[in-house]
Parts: structure tokens; sequence; C-alpha cells
């Protein structure tokens, strides 16, 4: 189960856990349940998940490193937190890698580990979501290059995808080629923040969530050839599953939720 958010980015570098975010998730996902008083007595250990925790703070930071943009998945037990993770290094430069940590009990992490190599010229970072297509795992993420020390990511700045099958060991990234095969990626434009989303009624179809003059749509039906679908402005999403429809606020400006499937929705 997909977790968005429990974790967020904080002032201090450091990440940090939502805790009403987060017990929202622990409920749907069972790992925690509400319990009358009178079986007290019979609650799992696990059931005191959230209230052991003697900070909200996961990862914590310093002026050589930085943890920012997490994103997290429950899966047989473990919590597989991904994030970008930011560090200077012996050439006196920040580099931003895409990285890793697991824990059983949102207390106690692996050591970071990062999946992304070095590269001023791709900064990979900023996960999206992680999604199950048959026996494997799909991540998606950007990249944000900086190569002169650019406050923002250049017009170079894609998206991309990383295949694994254990949530641990990750294929090198693959680039998104949301706005069509056809599209060479030097032609593609500054795309960043992907979101990957399942369709609701067609098990071979999907949905790419992107920022590209506003909020941009793609849909694939294997994830590796993609059609452009449309836009709309606003700077971010959400997303909520209701019935037959997909909710989503499309624009502050509308200030409403829309069906983006739905015909004219994106005019």
């Amino acid at each position: 189960m997909f977790i968005t958010p429990i974790c967020l980015r904080s002032a201090s570098h450091d990440i940090v856990l939502n805790r009403r975010h987060l017990v929202k998730f622990l409920l749907a996902s069972g790992v925690i349940s509400c319990v009358p008083s009178s079986a007290r007595s019979q609650r799992n250990p696990k059931d005191s998940l959230v209230t052991r925790l003697p900070s909200p703070v996961l990862l914590v930071g310093d002026v050589d490193i930085a943890y920012r943009d997490p994103a997290a998945i429950y899966h047989a037990g473990w919590f597989h937190l991904f994030f970008m993770l930011v560090r200077k290094e012996h050439d006196g430069q920040r580099y931003s890698y895409l990285a890793y940590s697991k824990s059983h009990d949102l207390r106690d992490w692996t050591t970071p580990r990062t999946l992304t190599p070095a590269d001023k010229h791709l900064e990979y970072g900023s996960p999206g979501d992680v999604i199950r297509v048959g026996k494997e795992w799909v991540l998606c993420l950007q990249t944000y290059p900086r190569p002169h020390g650019e406050r923002y990511g250049t017009a170079d700045s894609r998206i991309w995808t990383m295949r694994s099958r254990d949530l641990e060991h990750w294929d090198a990234p693959a680039l998104l080629r949301v706005k069509g095969p056809g599209v060479p990626q030097e032609a593609m434009g500054r795309i960043i923040d992907p979101f990957l989303l399942a369709d609701k009624d067609q098990s071979n179809l999907w949905w790419c969530f992107y920022k590209q003059n506003g909020i941009s749509i793609s849909r694939s039906n294997d994830l590796v050839h993609w059609q452009f679908f449309g836009g709309c402005g606003g700077e971010s999403m959400r997303h909520r599953r209701r019935q037959k429809l997909y909710p989503i606020p499309l624009s502050a400006k509308r200030n409403r939720e829309e069906d983006f499937t739905r015909p004219g929705a994106l005019d």
C-alpha cells in the first residue's frame, strides 16, 4: 500500500512524520486497529506503533547532508522509504540522489543508501510513487539538473521510472516519454514531479501526472509507450477515487473537483 503523504519536508533538512496522516494509513492497512477499552489487554503490540514513536523525525540532516521529498510504501511487514538525498561530496559540490531506507516499526531505519549516481547534469530525486505491475515494482522520479549552481532545475529536467522485484534493488532509470514516442528527449521540454495512477476500470491502462505548464496528463497501456492526454493550470493536485469518478482539484482558480476523464474537463 502506498503512503501519500506520511512524511513532510521540514526547513531543517530532516524527514518528518505527519502523525495524523500516518494513523489514517495504518488503520486502513490493518497495521494498527481501534480496540475497545475492554479489550486493551488483548491488543496486538503493533496497535501502539505510532504512540511509541519518541519523535516525528525519521532522518536527521546536517550541514553536509539533507533529506527531502519522501514517498513510502508498506509491504510484507516493512515500510520502504524513498526520498531525495542531497550530500556534499569530496569535490566540495553538493549532489542529489534518489535514496532508500526501510523500517519495520517507523522508529529504527536502515542506513540510507543511494540508488542513483552522482551527476550534476542529472541530479535524480523527488520520487512520486511506487506501483505494482505484475511481479515488478515501478517507481517514478525526476531529474533536476543544476550543473552551474542554478537555483532551479534547468530546461533539461525530465521524469523517469525505475523497476525492481524486491523494492530494494533497482534497474537504471528509464526516460518517461510522456509526450509520445516520436518526440525526442531534447524536444520534450522541462518536466518534473511525476505521479503514476492505475486506471479504475481498465487493468492495462495507466495515467501519469506531471508538471509542465501547469498540470499535464499522459496515458499508456504498458508504461513504456505514452500518449499526451491534456493539461490544465495549477501547481499541484491530489487524487481520490470515488465510485466511478476521478475527482481532482485541477486548479486553485476553479476551486472545484473535476473528473479529468470527463470530456471537456481539461478545456
